[in-house]
């Protein structure tokens, strides 16, 4: 800011600079890699996942999510966090917490690995998506995924899903994973 008195008045200058933030598609229809060198990925609301597509997820990339808004998997997502490099999701700054990773008749694989996930609640539907991490009739790999602030870590029914090196804590009464 610039203040320059002119007499009786004042005259400010006010002097902005651009930032540019990444926008996260609301529908991926085909194939698309969010890449760490355009990280972090702001998501505007629920994220869908085509049944043709995957999303694919760098190493250290982190996606900001807004109040109660999911990502809803109907094709495949693959997380290539690494020990050194998690891949994170958490609430955007102005979200308490976010809707949850809802993998859903999913028509492919999804790997998830080296994924932390914070501030997750419940999916787009509380009847089948109760966990951070809510698989419904999808075969799943989770390996080192871990949770904060989420009531329910893990949901699964009527999938096949693979759980390995995962660290999962909450601090409400109710069971970490629930596979049925």
């Amino acid at each position: 800011l610039t203040f320059i008195p002119i007499g009786d008045s004042l005259n400010v200058t006010a002097v902005f600079e651009s930032e540019s933030i990444n926008m996260m598609p609301s529908h991926i229809l085909s194939d698309t890699t969010l890449q760490k060198i355009y990280s972090p990925y702001h998501a505007t609301g629920h994220v869908r996942i085509d049944s043709n597509a995957c999303l694919i997820v760098e190493p250290g990339v982190e996606i900001l999510m807004p109040q109660d808004k999911s990502i809803i998997v109907n094709g495949s997502i693959v997380i290539h966090g690494t020990v050194e490099e998690q891949v994170i999701i958490k609430p955007n700054l102005y979200s308490d917490t976010w809707g949850a990773v809802c993998i859903v008749n999913a028509s492919h694989k999804s790997e998830v690995n080296h994924l932390k996930i914070n501030g997750a609640s419940k999916g787009v539907d509380f009847t089948r998506d109760k966990a951070a991490i809510s698989i419904y009739n999808s075969d799943v790999n989770l390996n080192a995924f871990s949770v904060e602030n989420v009531e329910a870590p893990i949901l699964a029914k009527y999938g096949r899903i693979t759980i390995k090196n995962c660290r999962l804590y909450t601090d409400y009464a109710g069971d970490l994973i629930n596979i049925k």
